[in-house]
């Protein structure tokens, strides 16, 4: 057996509400691992949402760095964290909130003791732009786990740079496989190198709701978390279950402070509880056990997970972008971003009249532009440019 880290006294407050646990909580044991130490400390989760309520009472400790984001990506001066909807701060407080007694029953976090750099880049204009924008802020952040709450419908290319990057660092993105039911996977959960999560209910069946091509599984029905204003609330959703699949990484890289990515993912993966029930599509490798990944990963058993390069993505355009270039009027400014190969000076240079606006994200790859659909349709002829989307493609969170 692993050496778990010595014992801790932290566990919840008593509940005049309930003696449960949130069901998920109980399912997966989570106060065994905190009886044994394991609660998240010294490890920092990144987190792009709606934002998040700091001054929650699950949350109020628990932030370690804000960012919001304007609709062209720009940083806002001096922005204090806040929450844009109500999503953030509900798989914020499933991912490190302070356990403590509701009138619903008990409520914590899965790594209580963790920290969040959370990014508000959802709701908003041109929000592509923005996510790109909070990935590049991550980069220096010194996060060991992504959870990543978001998804476009299909394959769409545009975040698998900077992810892969993150990787590179050390960063386990988690992300949910998408709501859209069976069939259905999301990008970026459906990148390589990055763990897509679904979801089960207490009755460990996989809802309707929840995508096809997963790696693992973890409860996402009728989670009980913080919402806004000091509130709780029930929420259902592959971000809820991506969220408790992210705070058990935090875990995990807390009980092995120097682990890889590829350990802690082959751990994950390797100790799920199997659901021999349920299509392997619906639920990968099986239910996250947290229990049996934390033994797993300090048994020391080598890893065989290789680490994941940086891909070529194939030159492609967004057919979304093109109905739109195609609908245009001649003197119409349309907001884009190229993902380029090269250096940027070049192609721009080349454009016969520069973008109303631009913006380079270093990390991705990317070019933010505003432009009329002549100078788009140049760049669709740019050999270095292999991909180009709308910004108006709106990421949904996934609630």
């Amino acid at each position: 057996m692993g050496k778990w880290m010595s014992e801790t006294r932290f566990a919840l407050r008593s509940s005049e509400g309930s003696s449960q646990l949130n069901w998920a909580l109980d399912r997966l044991q989570i106060e065994t691992c905190w009886q044994r130490g394991l609660t998240g400390a010294g490890v920092r989760i990144g987190h792009l949402d709606t934002g998040v309520d700091s001054k929650h009472p699950m949350l109020c400790d628990r932030i370690a760095t804000f960012a919001q984001f304007d609709p062209w990506g720009d940083r806002v001066p001096n922005a204090q964290p806040w929450d844009s909807g109500n999503h953030g701060t509900h798989t914020a407080g499933l991912l490190c909130g302070e356990a403590m007694p509701s009138a619903h029953g008990n409520v914590s976090g899965i790594a209580p003791q963790a920290k969040l750099c959370s990014g508000m880049v959802i709701e908003g204009g041109h929000p592509l732009v923005r996510v790109l924008a909070g990935l590049d802020w991550l980069l220096d952040q010194q996060i060991r786990v992504l959870c990543l709450s978001l998804g476009v419908p299909g394959y769409n290319p545009l975040f698998e740079i900077v992810l892969a990057r993150l990787r590179q660092q050390g960063v386990l993105t988690v992300c949910p496989i998408g709501n859209q039911g069976r069939r259905i996977a999301c990008s970026p959960a459906n990148y390589p190198g990055v763990l897509a999560v679904g979801a089960i209910n207490d009755q460990d069946q996989v809802p309707g709701f929840s995508g096809s091509g997963v790696a693992i599984v973890a409860p996402g029905v009728h989670l009980l978390s913080a919402q806004p204003d000091g509130n709780f609330a029930s929420q259902t959703g592959t971000s809820m279950a991506a969220a408790i699949v992210a705070g058990v990484a935090a875990l995990l890289f807390q009980a092995k402070p120097t682990a890889t990515v590829e350990e802690v993912e082959q751990a994950l993966l390797k100790s799920c509880t199997p659901l021999p029930h349920l299509p392997p599509q619906r639920v990968g490798h099986g239910l996250i056990n947290p229990i049996a990944a934390v033994e797993y990963l300090l048994n020391g058993k080598e890893c065989d997970l290789a680490p994941f390069p940086i891909s070529e993505i194939p030159h492609r355009v967004d057919p979304r972008l093109l109905r739109q270039l195609d609908a245009a009027n001649l003197e119409d400014l349309i907001a884009a971003i190229a993902l380029v190969s090269g250096n940027r000076e070049p192609i721009l240079q080349r454009l016969h009249r520069p973008p109303i606006q631009l913006k380079w994200i270093p990390s991705a790859n990317a070019i933010a532009l505003m432009a009329t659909p002549d100078v788009l349709y140049a760049l669709l002829d740019e050999p270095e440019v292999y991909f180009l989307s709308s910004t108006t493609i709106d990421p949904f969170y996934l609630g």
